[in-house]
C-alpha cells in the first residue's frame, strides 16, 4: 500500500473511532445539561438555542408543528436538539482524533502518547464549540463559565478515555467496533424522529372516546366553570421552566417613572387586591382547540402600581420581563384597565410555578403569550416594543377572537337513537358573549343554545343545546357565538399564524338506531 493510502486509512480508521468516542462522550454532558439546571434552580444553557432556532424557523412551520403535535412539538423539538448536541460531540471527537493524535507527542525518551496535551486539545476544542454556539444563539458576550468548564473537562477526558477504550478493543478484535457507520445512524435517529412526531399526531388526534366507538351515553354533564390548576393549559418556550423562591425575588416598576418602586413578594400581597374570573388562551390554539382555561385570578391592579410610580407623558408601552428572560408588551392604555393585575394568586392558591410563581401578569382580552409568566421587572417605553414571538412574525395587538367550542359529542363519535345533549364553551376576549347557535345539519339552519350566566365579561361562556336527530345517519354539527358588542363569531377559516385561528367548530357525529 502506497505512503498516501495508508496515512488515509490511518486517518479515518482515527476519525471513525474519536466520532464514536466523542459520541458516547458526549452522552452523559447531554443527561448533565437537561438534569443540573433544574436541580440548581437556573435556567438551562440549552434555552438560547432553543429561542434561537424558533427564531430561525418559518412562522408558517412554527404554527403547523403546534397545532399538529401541541405538546409534543417541544418534546420533538427537544428531541431534535439533543440529536444535534450529541452528533456535535461525535463530530468533534473525529476532528480530535484526526488533528490531535495526528501529531506525534510523546514523551521524551519514551514511545508513550503525552494524553495530558492530548486531553487538552479536545478541552480547547470543546470549550472553543460551546463558546461559539452560546455567542450565537444568545446574543450576549457573557460566557457561563462556571457551568462550562467542568462540563468540558468531563467531555475531554471520557473522551480520551473510550477512544482508548476503543482502540485496546479493536486491537484485540479482527471485527469493527462498532459497524453502523454515519448514514445508518443518521437513518435511525431520522426513524426515531418522526416516530416521536407520529406518535404525537395520532395521541392529539385521535381521543380515548373516539376510539371506544359507540358513546356510553347519549349527553354528559358541562364542561367545568373553573379550569383546574393542574388542569389548566401551559405553552412556554423554555425546556425547563424556572422554578423562583419568593425569597430573593422583587418585582421592580422602573423606565419613564416619576418613583421607581421594588416590591418583595410579602410587599406586593400587602397591597390593595381584587380578585378577576379572566379567561386565557394561546394565539396558536386551533378552532375547537383545548389550549385555554378560566380561572379566578387573584392580585394587584396594574393600575395601581403605575399610579404609585407616576408615568411620564411620553410614555407608549408598558414592558414585561420575566425570569427566564422572554420579555413582551401591552400598550400604556390596556395596562391602565382597571381589570389588568399583577397577580399571585390562581383559584384560591399560591400561583404555581408553571403558572408564573411569585407572579404573573393577567391582560383580559389578549391571547396568552403577553399575560407574562415569572415576571420580575415592568418597564415603561417610549416606543412600540416587540417581544419574543412578535419577532417571529406573531401579532402585536394580540386581541382574543370571538371562539366557541363543542366539547360533546367528540368528532367522530357513534351514539345511539335519542336526546343528545350538546355542551361546550365559548370565549369573547374582554367583550363577553351574548348568544350562542348551533347547527346540526352543516351550517344550513341554526338554533340558539342555552347559556349559563358567565362570571365576568372577560370569562367563557358554557352553553347547553338539546338536540333530537331526525333519524339514523351522519351529521354535521357546528356551533358559532355572538360577542358582548353584536358583532358575530368568523366563519372564515384561517390558521392560528400570526393573530390567531378563526372559523366554526365543527364535528361529525354518527347516529344509530
Amino acid at each position: 500500500m502506497s505512503d498516501w493510502k495508508n496515512q488515509a486509512y490511518l486517518l479515518r480508521e482515527r476519525g471513525t473511532k474519536g466520532f464514536w468516542a466523542g459520541l458516547l462522550a458526549s452522552l452523559p454532558i447531554v443527561g448533565a445539561l437537561l438534569a443540573l439546571p433544574p436541580l440548581l434552580g437556573i435556567l438551562s444553557p440549552l434555552q438560547p438555542l432553543v429561542g434561537w432556532l424558533v427564531l430561525a424557523m418559518p412562522p408558517v412551520l412554527f404554527s403547523f408543528l403546534l397545532e399538529l403535535l401541541g405538546y409534543w412539538a417541544k418534546i420533538l423539538l427537544m428531541v431534535g436538539i439533543l440529536a444535534m448536541l450529541t452528533a456535535a460531540g461525535g463530530g468533534m471527537g473525529g476532528v480530535w482524533a484526526s488533528l490531535a493524535l495526528w501529531m506525534p507527542w510523546r514523551r521524551v525518551g519514551t514511545g508513550e502518547r503525552s494524553w495530558w496535551v492530548v486531553d487538552a486539545v479536545a478541552l480547547s476544542l470543546f470549550l472553543w464549540f460551546l463558546a461559539w454556539a452560546w455567542s450565537l444563539t444568545s446574543g450576549t458576550d457573557y460566557f457561563p463559565w462556571p457551568f462550562f468548564v467542568p462540563l468540558s473537562l468531563a467531555y475531554s477526558a471520557s473522551l480520551t478515555y473510550m477512544y482508548r477504550r476503543l482502540s485496546s478493543i479493536a486491537a484485540k478484535s479482527p471485527s469493527p467496533v462498532v459497524d453502523l457507520g454515519r448514514r445508518q445512524f443518521v437513518g435511525k435517529l431520522s426513524v426515531g424522529i418522526v416516530a416521536v412526531a407520529a406518535g404525537g399526531a395520532l395521541y392529539r388526534f385521535y381521543s380515548p372516546l373516539e376510539r371506544l366507538g359507540i358513546a356510553s351515553s347519549v349527553t354528559t354533564p358541562p364542561p367545568s366553570e373553573i379550569t383546574p390548576n393542574d388542569k389548566f393549559y401551559t405553552v412556554s418556550k423554555n425546556f425547563f421552566d424556572p422554578v423562583v423562591s419568593s425569597a430573593g425575588w422583587r418585582l421592580r416598576v422602573q423606565g419613564l417613572v416619576g418613583r421607581p418602586l421594588s416590591l418583595s413578594y410579602e410587599e406586593l400581597k400587602a397591597l390593595p387586591q381584587v380578585m378577576e374570573m379572566v379567561t386565557l388562551e394561546c394565539i396558536s390554539n386551533s378552532v375547537g382547540g383545548d389550549l385555554m382555561g378560566n380561572a379566578r385570578w387573584r392580585g394587584v391592579p396594574l393600575a395601581f402600581l403605575l399610579g404609585t410610580a407616576g408615568v411620564k407623558p411620553e410614555v407608549q408601552d408598558v414592558v414585561f420581563r420575566a425570569t427566564d428572560d422572554y420579555a413582551d408588551s401591552i400598550p400604556l392604555s390596556k395596562a391602565l384597565d382597571e381589570a389588568t393585575l399583577v397577580a399571585y394568586e390562581m383559584n384560591g392558591e399560591p400561583l404555581s410555578p408553571k403558572h408564573g410563581f411569585p407572579a404573573r401578569i393577567i391582560v383580559p382580552g389578549i391571547y396568552g403569550m403577553k399575560n407574562v409568566k415569572w415576571v420580575t421587572d415592568i418597564e415603561l417605553v417610549d416606543h412600540d416594543f416587540l417581544g419574543f414571538w412578535q419577532e417571529v412574525g406573531w401579532s402585536d395587538e394580540a386581541s382574543i377572537k370571538t371562539t366557541s367550542r363543542i366539547d360533546w359529542p367528540v368528532n367522530g363519535l357513534r351514539l345511539p337513537m335519542g336526546m343528545v345533549g350538546l355542551t361546550g364553551v365559548a370565549v369573547g376576549g374582554d367583550r363577553g358573549i351574548v348568544r350562542v347557535e348551533v347547527s346540526t345539519d352543516g351550517g344550513k339552519q341554526w338554533q340558539p343554545a342555552q347559556l349559563q350566566e358567565a362570571r365576568s365579561s372577560y370569562s367563557w361562556v358554557l352553553w347547553r343545546y338539546s338536540w333530537f336527530p331526525a333519524g339514523p345517519g351522519t351529521y354535521d354539527i357546528k356551533v358559532r357565538a355572538i360577542d358582548g358588542t353584536g358583532w358575530p363569531q368568523a366563519s372564515v377559516v384561517a390558521e392560528p399564524f400570526p393573530d390567531g385561528a378563526s372559523g366554526y367548530h365543527t364535528v361529525f357525529v354518527q347516529i344509530i338506531a
